[in-house]
């Protein structure tokens, strides 16, 4: 399976993934699977133990603690 375009050049520009060979970069872009949010959706919360890592490749999301907004990350976040 390979990964598309934008994939590849989303890893080769995001800062986690520099210093990487193309080979390996490769691999990564093939991993990731893209999933989409809409406003207010909450993706993962305070404790949760998650497979995953999220990287932020367009818009915004907040992290919230007892309803106050302690960060706001933008595109290219982790």
């Amino acid at each position: 399976m390979s990964a598309s375009l934008d994939t590849l050049n989303f890893v080769k520009e995001h800062e986690l993934f520099y210093g990487l060979t193309e080979k390996q970069i490769q691999k990564v872009a093939q991993l990731i699977s893209e999933k989409n949010f809409l406003i207010r959706d909450v993706i993962i919360k305070e404790n949760d133990i998650s497979e995953y890592i999220y990287l932020l490749s367009k818009g915004s999301v907040e992290a919230v603690k007892e309803d106050l907004r302690i960060a706001t990350l933008n595109a290219g976040g982790v």
